[in-house]
């Protein structure tokens, strides 16, 4: 069951990232394509919800029996709050949604890299290196086509989803 949920996950995740790059080329952040998106934004939305959640049951599986199974509340649910509040531009974004979003973005991050650390101490040690992999790969990609924080973004998901991979498959 969870390499099916792994897998929609991923085909999820990559649907979108590919449509967007097809579209928009590589845009300066991820949250960026629900203005990108336009009337469409709502798929961003959803996406993020699906990933947050996905990605949370995965991390509960995966570390069952842990002491810090709990921190797939602070990994991967977050990714649910950056979907339901999308808005995160100075522009047109309200201030508190603004800073839903960004702490939710942010605590996901650290969440998940905090998660990836203790696994690959409890579980297996070559998970850590999903980090390192993830962020070479990342920053070869920022070098030859820019957008720092799209890429910064992507070596997180990135990192997730090689450990997801390792665990499950």
């Amino acid at each position: 069951m969870m390499s099916i949920l792994l897998t929609l996950t991923l085909l999820t995740f990559f649907s979108l990232f590919f449509y967007v790059v097809a579209r928009f080329g590589f845009i300066s952040s991820w949250s960026e394509m629900y203005y990108k998106l336009g009337k469409q934004g709502w798929i961003f939305q959803v996406v993020m919800v699906f990933l947050g959640m996905a990605s949370g049951a995965l991390m509960f599986q995966l570390s069952e029996g842990y002491w810090f199974q709990f921190l797939g509340l602070f990994a991967a649910f977050p990714i649910c709050f950056v979907g339901v509040a999308p808005r995160f531009s100075f522009v047109d974004g309200l201030d508190l949604e603004r800073v839903v979003h960004f702490f939710n973005a942010k605590l996901s991050g650290a969440g998940s890299i905090i998660w990836i650390i203790l696994m690959s101490i409890y579980a297996a040690p070559i998970l850590a290196l999903s980090i390192p992999i993830s962020s070479i790969i990342c920053y070869a990609a920022y070098k030859k086509f820019g957008r720092e924080i799209w890429w910064i973004e992507m070596a997180a998901f990135f990192s997730v989803f090689m450990v997801f991979g390792y665990l499950i498959y």
